[in-house]
């Protein structure tokens, strides 16, 4: 079967296959007690999934079966990125990042081949990206992307869940700020950085005074 859109989070193992055949299509799977998804004898494909911040594997294939793993990022996991046991594994266009024992095991590694990449993915809370993602258009140029919105990079599906979607990333905008920042109240601050996604709150992350007055430009970080 298929499964598009959905969330499995809060789980033991996120989705567990035994004897199956499962499609995963834009899938989000994080912040499970074992592993993101656990496949044992099935078949299972992964199409632009986030799997990530799992307590164990990522991704665990054992006794025979297969997994196909496309514009998928695996990030986070507490053990292997992915695990191969004893199945057939094939990876391209994804990202498997900050794995504690290891970005993958039972498989040759797949890093700097078909499209496959390892970088930090900069999340938004909701699993969005950062629009500074490097997973923004690395995903297979042979899919198409027409959802996401025009202007967002030169025209390629993104890696995760939001690739093809009208969400893909959350933009950061530059503000100003005008006022008195010449110590006179004390205020610790040197550079003043603010970063919101459209339509929410400016946050203040840090900064010591600079020592005088005038208008601050405030970076996105």
């Amino acid at each position: 079967g298929t499964v598009t859109y959905t969330q499995a989070a809060s789980n033991g193992d996120g989705l567990y296959l035994s004897g199956s055949n499962l499609t995963l299509d834009h899938n989000l799977i994080h912040d499970n007690s074992d592993d993101g998804l656990h496949g044992h004898t099935s078949t299972a494909t992964l199409i632009n999934t986030t799997v990530a911040d799992n307590a164990d594997e990522g991704v665990y294939m054992e006794t025979g079966g297969s997994a196909t793993v496309r514009n998928t990022a695996i990030t986070g996991s507490g053990s292997y990125g992915i695990w191969n046991n004893g199945s057939t594994v094939n990876i391209s266009y994804s990202n498997i990042y900050d794995s504690y024992q290891g970005n993958y095991a039972g498989i040759s590694n797949p890093i700097g081949s078909s499209g496959n990449i390892s970088r930090e993915p900069y999340y938004n809370s909701d699993y969005t990206l950062q629009e500074h993602s490097q997973l923004v258009d690395a995903g297979d140029p042979n899919d198409p992307y027409g959802n996401e919105p025009s202007g967002q990079g030169p025209g390629r599906i993104d890696i995760g869940r939001f690739g093809n979607t009208s969400q893909p990333t959350t933009t950061t905008t530059t503000a100003v700020a005008n006022g008195d920042f010449d110590g006179s109240l004390g205020r610790p601050w040197d550079h003043i950085f603010f970063t919101a996604a459209q339509g929410q709150t400016w946050d203040r992350v840090s900064g010591v005074h600079p020592g005088k007055n005038g208008t601050y430009y405030i970076s996105t970080c």
